[in-house]
């Protein structure tokens, strides 16, 4: 039987097409239980305390990948512009400076593998990717656009996780700040990829076909994007 703080470390959804329970754990979203809306929490608790062998085992795995991924002060880190220092201070407070080419952040080495301090860290990288979006990314799906006549309404950019980007019926597109930590031809693949759903609204072949037309390379591209994730940081 799971314990009271293991059971803390759990979050709950529900989701509609769910048909049975599912158990998941990942450094970046912890443990998550996903249950079809029909089932009650006391099943739920049943399954969890049938897998506690599982999930303790995962804590362990979990916590290890967290220090793998944290911030350290020898971390390499680039946005599109900018390379991140992290730089010991005596100070308690975290501190940052933006400049055009660095992101300098202060903090006291006792302060670091907090997560309070790596939140903070994330926070401060997140900003600087989402001014870097709205400076570069306007420009650059005009640019795109353009060559080939293809014509969206409005860009909004937004701090996506699950997904780099989406293009609605009515040809709105949205694009993750977070392309801006892919390399350049990644970036342009997302968004050839958002506007050609402007013209064909599924991933059909004749979708394929049209976004190889305009972006040669774009199925290569389309395998190298996985190797990235919106919701991964470092």
């Amino acid at each position: 039987m799971l314990s009271v703080e293991e059971m803390a470390l759990i979050d709950f959804k529900t989701h509609p097409r769910a048909k049975k329970l599912k158990l998941s754990a990942s450094p970046t979203r912890g443990f998550i239980l996903t249950a079809p809306s029909s089932v009650s929490l006391e099943a739920c608790k049943k399954f969890l305390d049938e897998n506690a062998e599982w999930i303790r085992k995962h804590i362990n795995i979990v916590d290890k990948k967290r220090a793998e991924k944290a911030f350290n002060f020898d971390t390499k880190y680039k946005t599109f512009f900018r390379d991140l220092e992290i730089i010991p201070t005596e100070i308690t407070e975290i501190k940052s400076r933006i400049s055009e080419q660095k992101i300098k952040i202060y903090i006291n080495p006792s302060e670091i593998t907090k997560k309070k301090s790596q939140n903070e860290i994330k926070k401060i990288i997140i900003e600087v990717l989402r001014k870097e979006a709205k400076l570069y990314l306007p420009h650059r799906i005009e640019e795109l656009a353009k060559p080939h006549n293809l014509k969206f309404i409005k860009l909004t950019i937004k701090d996506m996780k699950s997904q780099w980007g989406s293009c609605s019926y009515c040809n709105n597109i949205n694009l993750s700040l977070h392309l801006m930590r892919l390399p350049r031809e990644l970036i342009d693949y997302v968004i050839m990829h958002e506007l050609t759903h402007t013209i064909e609204k599924n991933h059909s072949s004749r979708f394929w076909d049209k976004l190889e037309t305009f972006l040669p390379g774009a199925k290569n591209l389309d395998k190298e994007l996985k190797n990235y994730h919106p919701e991964i940081l470092l």
